[in-house]
């Protein structure tokens, strides 16, 4: 398979602050076997032998919170592959940065000369996001693409013509019931969209965070969705599973509503203080969440003494609704 003369490894382990740790993706698919099948999936290719797959990642990687990329080189391909669950216009830019850390390490490790006449050949590039988050992506797209072009500054350019550097992020959609014909052709990658949107769906009804993770890990088992992953790592899963919707999908969605009713609060009695009621309310929500305080603070970026005012609120008044909490809120 393949004609790469090169068998050298390249593996480099990351080592990052120890407080990190690999989100849950990352996890599933950091086995070559799993990889390849992804691989296969995107690129419509029928490759077989995982052990011609080598694991590419790189040291001083600066990760929010928890790890979610997993990089390889199979078939002159150098490929990074990222599970997001908030949109973020700059992924070009940190994908330009990630990938020059990588051909730097692969020209050092293969001894390559730059200065050289003769033109080198560097493995192919492929950046692509796996993206679960509640907001759709553009005009309800499965798939998007995000270029480093956008962030070039036009309007000041002293030159005429295009840009010497270009780079392109491709976004897949793979919250359950989208792009089907990718996800139906990789059975892992449509396994795992089945588990989150069964969390999902949990903690939309009501459900705390603990209790969604935990009923959907357990029911996924039963149907046989992720089983041996599931079976071996389910404390752990449910952990990292905990922490992952804590940063990204549930606050987000407790901000956007709680900052909908708010402002329609505001508004109907004439004047705008939807932003307070916004605040008031998603504090509201992620005490009844069992969130702690000092995470509910750092999370909304909320200063630790409203928080902890709200909280002792909620504890000494376990009867109150939110508007009653705002009343009286409002009177002091």
């Amino acid at each position: 398979m393949g004609k790469n003369k090169r068998k050298r490894s390249h593996t480099k382990h990351v080592f990052v602050q120890k407080k990190y740790r690999d989100a849950l993706f990352r996890r599933i698919f950091n086995e070559k076997s799993v990889l390849l099948e992804l691989y296969n999936a995107l690129n419509q290719t029928d490759y077989d032998d995982a052990d011609e797959l080598i694991f590419y990642t790189i040291d001083d990687v600066i990760y929010l919170g928890y790890k979610n990329d997993v990089s390889f080189i199979v078939r002159g391909t150098l490929n990074l592959y990222e599970h997001q669950s908030t949109l973020n216009p700059n992924m070009p830019i940190r994908g330009l940065i990630y990938f020059g850390k990588q051909y730097e390490s692969y020209i050092k490790q293969n001894n390559l000369n730059i200065y050289g006449k003769k033109l080198l050949s560097l493995p192919f590039p492929q950046f692509v996001i796996f993206y679960n988050g509640i907001e759709p992506l553009e005009n309800g797209k499965d798939y998007m693409e995000l270029h480093l072009s956008d962030a070039f500054d036009y309007e000041s350019k002293a030159v005429n013509g295009r840009p010497c550097l270009e780079y392109t992020a491709r976004i897949y959609n793979i919250n359950y019931g989208h792009n089907q014909e990718l996800i139906t052709r990789c059975r892992t990658l449509e396994e795992y969209s089945i588990l989150i949107s069964r969390i999902s769906s949990k903690v939309r009804s009501g459900a705390s965070l603990e209790q969604a993770a935990d009923t959907a890990v357990l029911e996924c088992i039963k149907d046989g969705i992720l089983k041996d992953f599931l079976t071996k790592h389910r404390s752990e899963v449910v952990g990292m599973l905990l922490e992952e919707f804590d940063m990204d999908e549930y606050i987000k969605m407790e901000r956007r509503d709680s900052y909908e009713d708010g402002l329609s609060e505001g508004l109907s009695k004439g004047h705008i203080n939807g932003e307070y009621s916004h605040r008031i309310h998603t504090v509201y929500n992620m005490f009844h969440k069992n969130i702690p305080v000092e995470t509910c603070a750092n999370l909304l970026n909320e200063d630790i003494s409203f928080v902890n005012k709200i909280y002792l609120l909620c504890q000494t008044h376990a009867e109150w609704s939110k508007d009653t909490l705002k009343k009286s809120l409002n009177e002091k």
